[in-house]
């Protein structure tokens, strides 16, 4: 790194990025400076790219930040500073800036603050609405797929009160449970309760893995992040397409999905991360996304999701995941598409 630039550098205060989301206001409760221009931009457009960034890059606000620290970054890597030179915490930044910068070419020239507090609450506000909103959706969604996998343990699901379900209900508490726990056991209940059990063998929920399967104590690959209910909400929330169940009629919405807006042409780690967190709280008994409770925990399980996916980036298996993906959703689209839009 040149000299000069290192005199000249303010960096990033080495915690970790959600860190600096924290201060983040819900648009719903902040007045919209008025009279901002944004040339290319109208309001509408901002919000719907904030839809595409919350569910495919990073689900939780505080856009105002990234883009402060995210430009600042910008410019020490045009002069000739290269990513590996920057700290954890501002390459965590960096990764977040890129997909923002690139769905909207036209912040880098914006340098008028009110006119970035504008953009920064309407894609904030374009966040949460597409997280509300797939919220209640996958919710209804989940309980149709249970109802035909498990049948009469299913049954009722819908009609139950939120907080009856998680580890309050037999089938959504086995769906929730570490794969490899036993929540029979007294003393596994009392420390999944207390938020203690972490980063054991596998650790992960027993409804990301293939519904059935006999899983290999030598392979935590095995069987991971393909089950069918992530498929059918991945399909849900990019795609605005049917479930994956064809005998199940559901009232979906007739938007177009992120994948026609978007032009989303592979699946990738972090739209895996996001659905899964809805999936997981659809499941579970809270009824917001509340970001310090030790045992449903939204954001800790998201987060700790894109973590694993982004240390296992050069792993073969990664590999392999996401070309499955890809066959799930991708092809199974062109093939749909061919056949007139008849889905199988």
């Amino acid at each position: 790194m040149p000299a000069e630039l290192l005199r000249q550098r303010v960096v990033l205060s080495p915690r970790r990025f959600r860190d600096y989301q924290d201060d983040y206001v819900p648009s719903s409760h902040v007045e919209l400076p008025t009279c901002v221009t944004i040339p290319g931009l109208d309001d509408a457009t901002l919000i719907n790219h904030g839809h595409h960034f919350g569910r495919a890059v990073y689900a939780f606000g505080g856009i105002l930040r990234l883009m402060n620290h995210g430009r600042y970054l910008s410019n020490l890597l045009t002069s000739q500073l290269g990513v590996a030179n920057l700290n954890e915490v501002e390459q965590a930044v960096w990764k977040n800036y890129r997909p923002l910068l690139s769905m909207i070419p036209q912040m880098e020239a914006i340098h008028s603050g009110s006119s970035l507090l504008h953009m920064s609450k309407l894609i904030d506000k374009g966040m949460l609405a597409a997280r509300l909103d797939n919220k209640r959706a996958i919710r209804d969604m989940i309980f149709s797929l249970l109802a035909v996998a498990f049948g009469d343990d299913a049954q009722g699901l819908e009609g139950l009160d939120k907080g009856d379900l998680g580890f309050n209900h037999p089938l959504t508490r086995s769906l929730l449970c570490p794969v490899d726990l036993n929540w029979d056991d007294q003393h596994t209940q009392e420390h999944i309760k207390a938020g203690i059990f972490k980063n054991q063998t596998w650790g992960w929920p027993s409804f990301v893995y293939v519904f059935g399967l006999l899983l290999d104590p030598e392979d935590m690959w095995e069987g991971l992040f393909r089950s069918s209910l992530l498929v059918a909400a991945y399909k849900h929330v990019f795609t605005s397409r049917p479930s994956i169940f064809a005998q199940i009629q559901l009232n979906g919405s007739t938007r177009p999905g992120d994948r026609c807006i978007h032009g989303m042409t592979h699946v990738t780690p972090r739209s895996i991360a996001y659905v899964a967190m809805q999936v997981r709280f659809a499941l579970g008994s809270q009824r917001l996304f509340v970001l310090n409770d030790t045992l449903t925990s939204s954001r800790k399980f998201y987060e700790s999701v894109i973590e694993f996916f982004d240390k296992s980036s050069d792993d073969i298996e990664m590999h392999e995941l996401l070309v499955w993906w890809d066959q799930q959703v991708f092809l199974a689209i062109e093939t749909a598409e061919e056949l007139d839009g008849e889905w199988i």
